[in-house]
């Protein structure tokens, strides 16, 4: 299992979680994804090696800015 480990900025709720968790839960290979709202901090797991430009582009119709940890 290949892991991606992320920071995400702009989350006020779960609903931002949720929104952000399945945006990026639709790439494909991705098994699991985990981010905690109080810290923003975030990581995926994958079949395969996700880039984070994938992780960019999943969320580019959102409010949230995502950078690499």
């Amino acid at each position: 299992m290949n892991e991606l480990r992320f920071k995400l900025e702009g989350l006020h709720c779960q609903s931002c979680v949720k929104i952000s968790q399945m945006n990026i839960g639709d790439i494909s290979g991705v098994k699991n994804v985990e981010i905690d709202l109080t810290t923003g901090d975030g990581r995926l797991e994958a079949e395969r090696e996700v880039r984070f430009d994938e992780v960019v582009e999943a969320l580019k119709n959102t409010n949230y800015t995502v950078t690499k940890e």
